[in-house]
């Protein structure tokens, strides 16, 4: 199976053929997308300081399975929302709605609340490991995400 996954990923063939996918469901690469992954990773990595910390350093929360598959899956299903979620914007934003085309201003927004959401929970898993000068920014990101939403 190794052998079989370094063939693929070495073929230029496979290469390209990912980049058309990726290029036709996600649009152009673009710095905010780039930001966004950051942040995810960033997320992910804090979340494991979280759950490293709550049970006495890394190894032992991997040997307790507080870091487990199970957790990863949660964290892989929101990244699958989320890219469900930019692909319908940049594909809304191909079409033309009453001769007004939206252009790529629906991935930007988007992402840019993608990004909000990430920092926010980035700041809450930092507060969760120690750092209290956090709480001011995490009502700041959780004032403007309400704007947004429209919600209370």
């Amino acid at each position: 199976m190794e052998k079989l996954w370094d063939r693929l990923t070495e073929a230029w063939q496979i290469k390209i053929a990912c980049g058309v996918v990726s290029n036709w469901l996600f649009g152009e690469y673009n710095a905010g997308m780039g930001a966004l992954i950051c942040l995810v990773a960033l997320d992910w990595l804090t979340k494991w300081g979280v759950l490293s910390k709550e049970a006495g350093g890394f190894w032992t929360a991997w040997r307790t399975d507080a870091i487990s598959s199970r957790g990863m899956r949660d964290g892989l299903r929101k990244i699958i929302w989320y890219m469900a979620a930019l692909i319908a914007a940049y594909q809304l934003g191909q079409f033309s709605m009453l001769g007004l085309k939206i252009g790529h201003s629906s991935t930007e927004i988007v992402s840019a609340y993608l990004a909000i959401i990430e920092s926010k929970s980035i700041l809450e898993n930092l507060r969760d490991m120690g750092m209290k000068g956090v709480e001011p920014l995490i009502a700041l990101l959780g004032k403007k995400q309400r704007q947004i939403t429209g919600g209370k």
